[in-house]
């Protein structure tokens, strides 16, 4: 019998693993941020924080140095996240060279130091609550978690920032009329940058969101999603002058498709790049401190609805990877019922075989050649058990098919076989019909038994919960155009209800007392995976098809 090994089918796609390790990984070293000493991480965070200060140093309330527009932020809370409470005095130290190299706040050193004191001790209390409340590394993997990252971020920048502006209205920098345009200012300034940089932060330093982002970079379809993020920001940028905030909406299109396509990380890298060519833009243009504003406060809304669809996206993809194993699973123990079945009879014959040998040993001086033989049997019903349970072993870790030409007419007389009995039993005609010439099939023996075994069960049960006065199911096998081959199992009970049919193969979707309701998801996966289709015709009684290609495409290919 010709075999061939397929590539695994599409129910039993192999589990996206957390990354644990990889041996092909290269080890943690000093390049990594988690591998570097205190003194060197203190010094990449403060150069970096006083680059990120500088260059999104724009238009500063009067000169108190606030302004609506802090990334430096996002770096903070990061560095905390990683590091905790060791990561505090490289905070303070950051932050008091801001004040004091660049935004240059003219008031006394006491002064600069206090609100230095408490902007640092705020942000690393942020950070050490955003470490509890999202999931390890500071990443962001449901709703909660984004509600939880909104609700402190938001509220410590909001006492921070009170407590800042209101130092400097005490100290006659700010008047104390401007205190709430202020306050503002300085919120949202603090909000936006660590909604449009915080997430590809911690993005960078998980070792799984780095590898994401490197398979997603060399795809055609991201290099045109940035090339049209790019493309948008600079038509919106030179040639709509003056008037740029009015199309910032543009920018949500490029910024909805990356974060429906890639998820988190997709969405918070798209956001940090669109926040630097903004920073790019501003710098380079001519826009007021009034338009500045209202383009953050867009900037804002941006960065939660990307964010907040990159985490939707997410959970879905986890949900459906934990249906996917849940239906594997069951899958599995499917096919350990069909496997008992085909095990139970090399099992038998080793039993019987044993026994005769134990006989001849006992009858003395016994014929050599025929217990060579029967032993010879005894190996290779073994060694039918032992492919039968590698079977199982390779559906379990990959899910591959071990593809054969099969009559489909040998097989459905065989499953007629094996459910004759319980047929007979309850007073149903199990009938085989099969058109002549029929070409052969190319199946995985064991996954397709799966499915009529499912299907036949299913005739079986709606007979004996309706009672119909024609009790009988039809196995019938023919042509169904060119290359396919289609199996049919028609029985006369009551068929689909109407508001069944069109969830009908949806996981968990039954209408029986008993069961779970995956059988029909799990049988139409396994026959998508062969290049068929599976499905139900609504007539007034119970009609399932399924429709399998010919071992060559083509119609001549007849078991004769």
């Amino acid at each position: 019998m010709h075999m061939e090994k397929s590539p695994p089918s599409a129910l039993l796609d192999r589990a996206i693993a957390p990354d644990s390790g990889d041996a092909s990984a290269p080890p943690a070293d000093a390049r990594s941020p988690g591998a570097l000493q205190e003194w060197e991480l203190g010094i990449v965070f403060i150069g970096l924080y006083l680059l990120f200060e500088r260059v999104s140093f724009i238009y500063p309330w009067a000169s108190t140095g606030i302004t609506p527009w802090n990334p430096q932020i996002a770096l903070a809370l990061g560095v905390v996240l990683m590091r905790g409470l060791r990561a505090a005095p490289a905070l303070f130290f950051a932050m008091m060279l801001s004040e004091l190299l660049v935004r240059v706040t003219p008031t006394a050193i006491g002064i600069v130091l206090l609100c230095t004191a408490v902007s640092a001790m705020g942000y690393t209390l942020a950070g050490l609550a955003l470490a509890r409340r999202l999931s390890s590394g500071g990443r962001i993997r449901s709703l909660r978690e984004f509600g939880w990252m909104l609700g402190i971020v938001g509220v410590s920048s909001l006492l921070i920032g009170t407590f800042y502006v209101a130092a400097n209205a005490f100290f006659g920098l700010v008047e104390w009329q401007a205190f709430a345009e202020v306050l503002i200012r300085y919120w949202i300034g603090d909000v936006v940058g660590v909604l449009g940089l915080l997430p590809f932060i911690v993005a960078l330093a998980d070792r799984a969101s780095r590898r994401k982002l490197a398979n997603l970079l060399p795809r055609w379809e991201t290099l045109f999603q940035i090339a049209t993020a790019v493309a948008v920001l600079f038509v919106i940028s030179f040639f709509l002058p003056g008037g740029h905030v009015k199309y910032f909406f543009v920018l949500f299109l490029p910024l909805i498709w990356i974060a429906a396509r890639q998820g988190l990380v997709g969405a918070a890298a798209a956001l940090a790049f669109i926040q630097a060519g903004l920073i790019v833009l501003v710098q380079a243009s001519d826009t007021g401190a009034a338009t500045l504003l209202e383009l953050q406060a867009r900037m804002l809304a941006l960065s939660g609805t990307g964010l907040l669809l990159g985490v939707v996206v997410d959970e879905r993809e986890r949900a459906q990877e934990r249906l996917r194993q849940s239906l594997r699973l069951a899958a599995a123990g499917e096919m350990a019922a069909a496997l008992a079945h085909e095990v139970n009879q090399p099992l038998t014959a080793l039993v019987t075989y044993g026994r005769a040998c134990q006989h001849m040993l006992a009858q003395g001086p016994c014929d050599q050649e025929q217990l060579t033989q029967t032993v010879g049997k005894i190996t290779e019903q073994a060694q039918r058990v032992a492919a039968i349970v590698k079977r199982l072993r390779d559906f379990l870790r990959s899910g591959t098919m071990n593809l054969e030409r099969m009559a489909a007419g040998e097989f459905l007389a065989a499953m007629q076989a094996a459910f004759a009995a319980e047929a007979k039993a309850d007073g149903i005609a199990l009938k085989l019909k099969v058109d002549a010439g029929l070409p052969r099939v190319m199946v995985d023996r064991l996954e397709l038994e799966i499915v009529l075994r499912n299907l036949i069960a299913n005739a079986l049960d709606s007979i004996r919960e309706s009672s119909p006065v024609r009790r009988e199911i039809s196995l019938q096998a023919q042509s169904h155009g060119r290359g396919f081959v289609c199996m049919s199992v028609i029985d006369s009970g009551p068929g689909i209800p109407p508001l069944m049919r069109e969830r009908l193969f949806m996981p968990f979707s039954t209408s029986k007392s008993h069961g779970m309701g995956i059988g029909l998801a799990i049988s139409r996966a396994i026959v998508t995976a062969h290049g068929g289709r599976l499905w139900s015709e609504p007539t007034a009684y119970g009609s399932f098809h399924l429709s399998l290609p010919t071992a060559t495409g083509e119609t001549n290919d007849s078991d004769r």
